[in-house]
């Protein structure tokens, strides 16, 4: 019988390394056994104005959560809350309004996916290998694979069960922040 999802455990708040926000890094390829594809998933709490968007020249996708916030000035596109963006080196962050922004940074971009969506009724999830974490922001949801079902904690990041061959749903109501990996991350 399958354990369940599984709550990440976080570390305390560091400073981004670009000097502009508080931050906590919610999971890595380094804590969960996978460095030869490296990966990190960050969650920022910016304030209003100038942030730079890229560090380490890694590719790097992200989602505001609370928030709209512009993509440079020059062309500025408009970031909805809850929509993803691929970023490129030398973009910045602007923004009027504070938010929590996550950040997947990757070595490899078609390694992970970040997925922001609201969760209406039922979602099948593959899970032959792939792994995949969700957090569900606001609303609620259970999480079921093959027999067994469980609760998904409202603002808990939680790695998900998996079953090869097994098929993974979630189902509920609210705004789901998931991400899914090629490779199924150690716990």
């Amino acid at each position: 019988m399958n354990a369940g999802p599984v709550t990440l455990r976080t570390l305390p708040a560091v400073p981004d390394p670009s000097g502009h926000a508080a931050g906590i890094e919610l999971a890595s390829a380094d804590r969960h056994g996978h460095a030869a594809s490296p990966w990190r998933l960050h969650l920022q709490h910016l304030g209003p104005g100038i942030h730079s968007a890229f560090r380490d020249d890694a590719p790097t996708q992200l989602a505001p959560l609370d928030a709209p916030l512009t993509l440079d000035a020059a062309d500025g596109r408009q970031l909805l809350r809850l929509q993803v963006a691929g970023l490129h080196p030398g973009q910045t962050l602007h923004l009027h309004e504070p938010t929590r922004v996550v950040r997947l940074e990757g070595g490899h971009p078609e390694g992970a996916e970040l997925i922001a969506r609201p969760l209406q009724g039922p979602m099948l999830l593959p899970t032959t290998g792939q792994g995949w974490l969700a957090w569900l922001l606001a609303g609620r949801a259970t999480v079921q694979l093959g027999t067994s079902d469980w609760e998904l904690a409202t603002d808990v990041p939680a790695w998900l069960p998996s079953g090869t061959g097994q098929r993974l749903r979630l189902e509920g109501g609210g705004e789901l922040l998931l991400v899914r990996f090629r490779t199924i991350p150690a716990d």
